[in-house]
C-alpha cells in the first residue's frame, strides 16, 4: 500500500470547480430578470386596455342614454331634433355626463356633423388629440318640422 503525506492544500489529484456555478447563476438570474420585465409589461398592458374599455363603456352609454327617446335628444322616430340640443331634459342630461366624466377624469365633447357643418356640444371646446375615445353613431337630423337630414352623432372623452 503506498501511502503518501498529503494536506488539503497541497492535493495535486484535486480538480477545483469554485467557479463553474457563476456562469449558470448568471444565466438563471438573466431568465428570471426577463421573465419579470414580461410580465409587468404585460400586466401594464392589459391594465390600460382595461381602463380604455372603461371609457369606451362609458362613452357608448352616455351615446345610448342621449339617443334614447324617452331621455334625450331622440324623437320617437328614431331622429334628432337641433330644437332638442337646448331643452331642459338635454341640458339636465349634458350636466348628469359632466358629473360622470369629471368624476371619472374626463371631459367630454358631443359632434353632430352633417354635409358640411360640424356642431359640438359644448361649443368652443378644444378636443385633445391624445388619449381620446369616440362613440359614432348615423342618426337622422331633424333640421325643422319639414325638413331631414342624414347625420353622423359622435360622443368623444378623453382624459383630463
Amino acid at each position: 500500500m503506498f501511502i503518501t503525506n498529503r494536506s488539503f492544500s497541497s492535493d495535486d489529484y484535486a480538480i477545483s470547480e469554485a467557479f463553474n456555478a457563476v456562469p449558470a447563476i448568471t444565466i438563471v438570474v438573466f431568465g428570471l430578470t426577463l421573465f419579470s420585465i414580461i410580465l409587468f409589461s404585460t400586466y401594464d398592458a392589459n391594465s390600460q386596455t382595461i381602463e380604455r374599455l372603461h371609457a369606451i363603456e362609458i362613452a357608448e352609454y352616455y351615446s345610448e342614454k342621449i339617443t334614447n327617446p324617452q331621455q334625450g335628444l331622440a324623437n320617437y322616430d328614431g331622429s334628432i331634433s337641433l330644437l332638442a340640443l337646448e331643452n331642459e331634459k338635454t341640458l339636465l342630461l349634458f350636466s348628469e355626463l359632466n358629473s360622470t366624466c369629471a368624476q371619472k377624469g374626463f371631459d367630454y365633447a358631443l359632434k353632430l356633423s352633417f354635409e358640411d357643418t360640424c356642431i359640438y356640444i359644448p361649443k368652443n371646446i378644444t378636443i385633445k388629440p391624445d388619449n381620446h375615445y369616440a362613440v359614432t353613431k348615423q342618426v337622422v337630423l331633424k333640421i325643422n318640422d319639414v325638413q331631414v337630414k342624414p347625420a353622423t352623432f359622435s360622443l368623444i372623452l378623453w382624459e383630463v
